[in-house]
């Protein structure tokens, strides 16, 4: 007689353990790719909305950022949803400026008005120096040491919210720099967020924030205009001026000063 092969009862308890191992790691790894994809997700609809918002708020249609979102969101909300089933809502940040936060995901890796959380910069700066009394680059600019606020400082009011005001550039944690151009308010977890690059987030409104390029320009006279992008910087004799704006052709600060930021000495 022909012996018949096949696998054991014990070969088959070891290969269903393993299986069942495996099946046991993977399960928490896919959910918690699966979370952070609806909030990445949940992030972006919220940026779109906001985008939207400023827009028809610049543009005249309401008298308010705020109205706005009302606006918009309430008429609209099909078109910006959140994956995990969260409602968007407006928190007022003062100054007529604010953000939109979801009830779901607020806290947890952004800010409301498309800050990603754990995205905070992305990428190295590409001069200056991370100390106080050094300079940024090629250029007499003071570095400013421990300006973005910590987590500990939100310690003794933890529901407040921490005012950082317009000045020079600073080091982040991430290794970028950056400035603040506007008195900007804080809540604990926008401080947890980082600043942010401004051309890609609008935490604490578009202009608030500006990530450093490293580029340093320069005019000759007041009729030349250059591709600038935001966070360039352009000397004009002993000051330094960053482009707040945009991008694209434009004039120096001399001539739109409007859209230039002057460093603080």
């Amino acid at each position: 007689m022909r012996k018949q092969s096949g696998f054991t009862l014990a070969e088959l308890l070891i290969v269903v353990a393993i299986i069942s191992v495996l099946v046991a790691i993977s399960i928490p790894v896919f959910s918690s790719k699966l979370d952070r994809a609806r909030e990445v997700t949940c992030l972006a609809n919220r940026r779109s909305l906001y985008s939207m918002v400023c827009a028809d708020y610049l543009s005249g249609d309401y008298p308010s950022l705020e109205a706005a979102f009302h606006g918009i969101y309430d008429n609209n909300k099909s078109e910006f949803p959140c994956p995990s089933g969260g409602t968007f809502s407006w928190v007022d940040d003062g100054d007529g400026k604010g953000h939109i936060t979801c009830d779901k995901h607020d806290g947890s890796g952004g800010s409301g008005s498309g800050d990603s959380g754990g995205d905070s910069g992305g990428g190295s700066g590409d001069s200056g120096g991370d100390s106080e009394g050094t300079t940024y680059g090629d250029t007499d600019i003071k570095v400013q040491d421990n300006y973005w606020p910590k987590q500990s400082d939100y310690d003794s009011n933890i529901y407040g919210n921490i005012t950082v005001h317009a000045g020079g550039v600073f080091q982040y944690t991430d290794g970028n720099y950056y400035i603040v151009v506007r008195d900007t308010s804080l809540t604990k977890s926008q401080a947890a967020s980082g600043p942010g690059p401004s051309s890609e987030t609008c935490a604490y409104g578009w202009y608030n924030t500006e990530k450093m390029t490293g580029r340093i320009i320069t005019y000759s006279d007041d009729n030349e205009h250059k591709d600038v992008h935001r966070g360039d910087i352009c000397q004009v004799g002993d000051d330094y001026y960053v482009f707040i704006d945009g991008e694209g052709w434009v004039y120096g600060p001399t001539v739109e000063s409007s859209r230039w930021y002057k460093i603080p000495n």
